[in-house]
C-alpha cells in the first residue's frame, strides 16, 4: 500500500532534486540581485524537498490509521473503563466486517479532542498493527453501510493536512460539476488514498 502511496510524492522529489542540480544557462553575472535571486531560489527548491520529505514520513507514520465516526462514548469517568468499552465496540464492528482482530491487536485506540459529557460522540483514532486489516475493512465497508447497527457509524483514513486539503478540493470539484452538468449522475470522490479522483456514478448507485 505504502509503495503506491509513495509513488506521485517520489516524483516530486525527482522532479525538485533535478531543479537543484540543474546548471544555470544564462550565463555568468556579477550583478548581486541576479546573485541573491539565484541564492533565494535554491532555498525554495530544498524547502520544498524538505516539505516533500516531511510529508512522505507523515504518511508512513498514519498508514496504518484510521479514524473512526459515530460510535458513541460511554458516560464514565475512568478514561481506561472508556478506552475497554472503545475496544469493545471497534472488536464487534471489524468481527462484522470479517475481520478477525483480537482486542489486544488495537495497537492504540484515541478519542479525538476533550472528554465532554454533552458530547459523547468523539471521534476514535484506530492505530492497527499493520495494513491489511483496514484494507480488508475499506473492501468490506458494505458490512457497515448496510447494517442498521452502523446507520451512523462512517470511517476514513487518517489523513495529513496536505491530504486533507486535497480532500476538500476534490470534494469542491464534484460538487461544481453536478451542478454544472443535469443528468442522471452524481459526482462523488473515490479510491485509495494515494489515487482519489472524482467519478460518475447513476443516482440509483450512489
Amino acid at each position: 500500500m505504502m509503495c503506491r502511496n509513495k509513488l506521485p510524492v517520489k516524483a516530486i522529489i525527482t522532479e525538485e532534486i533535478s531543479k537543484i542540480q540543474k546548471p544555470d544557462n544564462k550565463g555568468d553575472s556579477d550583478s548581486t540581485n541576479n546573485e541573491i535571486d539565484k541564492a533565494a531560489k535554491n532555498i525554495t527548491r530544498k524547502e520544498t524537498v524538505t516539505n516533500v520529505l516531511e510529508e512522505i514520513n507523515e504518511r508512513k507514520s498514519r498508514e496504518n490509521n484510521l479514524i473512526i465516526f459515530g460510535i458513541p462514548e460511554i458516560d464514565e469517568e475512568s478514561k481506561e473503563v472508556r478506552e475497554n468499552t472503545d475496544k469493545e465496540r471497534l472488536n464487534e464492528l471489524f468481527k462484522d466486517c470479517k475481520i478477525q482482530l483480537d482486542k489486544e491487536n488495537l495497537k492504540t485506540i484515541k478519542r479525538l479532542g476533550k472528554f465532554n459529557r454533552e458530547k459523547l460522540n468523539r471521534p476514535i483514532l484506530v492505530k492497527l498493527p499493520s495494513a491489511e486489516p483496514k484494507i480488508t475493512l475499506f473492501r468490506n465497508i458494505h458490512y457497515i453501510k448496510t447494517n442498521p447497527k452502523y446507520a451512523k457509524v462512517g470511517v476514513s483514513n487518517d489523513l495529513t493536512q496536505a491530504e486533507r486539503e486535497q480532500e476538500k478540493r476534490l470534494w469542491d470539484q464534484a460538487k461544481q460539476t453536478e451542478e454544472e452538468i443535469s443528468g442522471d449522475y452524481h459526482f462523488r470522490v473515490r479510491g485509495p488514498p494515494w489515487a482519489r479522483k472524482v467519478v460518475r456514478l447513476k443516482k440509483l448507485d450512489s
